[in-house]
């Protein structure tokens, strides 16, 4: 935000000044600065690209400048849209892209028991660990409630569990998030887990 004007420095005359780069940081960067009026309204966004030239062509990148503009456009002018319904693609682009794939459909629209549900559907396991401020699911697993049963599971001694399991044993299912319809289900195994948790060298920090 540079709309609290250049520092005084005396009887030296300052302003802001972006310098020139000539080579990127990163492979793609959006910058932007906030514009208001004398009075301190807001007079809109300065947006900068800066994108490595060994990967993109000039083109692709302002034509993902206008997408960005044409979103934030869009947005301002209707706040209340939702963000399916905001316009990113040129005329052309929508034709091109209603030609390869036919007409845009809905997903469904299902909320966070309707995601579990489907989860619990796929998974089918022998029982279901919730709390009782959470949504109620369709299951016709042991369902173990930890805010109802928090005296018997405190008084759990939590030695380790004896299992027969071996490391290429399903330890857990992990989902999309299924924002493109019902979740999608991948089983990882014990040695998986163990694998990401212990040796991936982000841990450390």
């Amino acid at each position: 935000d540079t709309a609290v004007g250049a520092p005084g420095l005396g009887d030296l005359r300052a302003e802001f000044v972006a310098p020139e780069l000539r080579i990127a940081k990163f492979d793609l960067t959006f910058a932007f600065g906030e514009r208001r009026t004398a009075d301190g309204s807001p007079d809109g966004l300065d947006i900068t690209v800066e994108y490595a030239t060994d990967l993109y062509e000039r083109s692709t990148a302002e034509a993902v400048a206008h997408r960005l503009t044409r979103l934030l456009t869009d947005a301002v002018a209707d706040p209340d849209r939702p963000i399916s319904r905001l316009a990113l693609l040129g005329d052309e682009e929508d034709r091109r892209l209603t030609a390869w794939s036919g007409p845009a459909t809905d997903a469904p629209r299902l909320g966070l028991d309707g995601l579990l549900n489907g989860v619990l559907e796929q998974v089918a396991p022998a029982a279901l660990i919730t709390q009782t401020h959470l949504p109620a699911l369709s299951t016709s697993a042991v369902v173990v409630d930890l805010t109802a049963e928090i005296a018997e599971v405190s008084g759990l001694s939590g030695a380790p569990v004896e299992t027969g399991g071996s490391p290429e044993s399903v330890a857990c299912v992990m989902f999309t998030s299924g924002s493109t319809g019902l979740p999608k289900g991948v089983m990882a195994s014990h040695r998986a887990l163990a694998a990401t948790f212990v040796g991936p060298d982000y841990l450390a920090f």
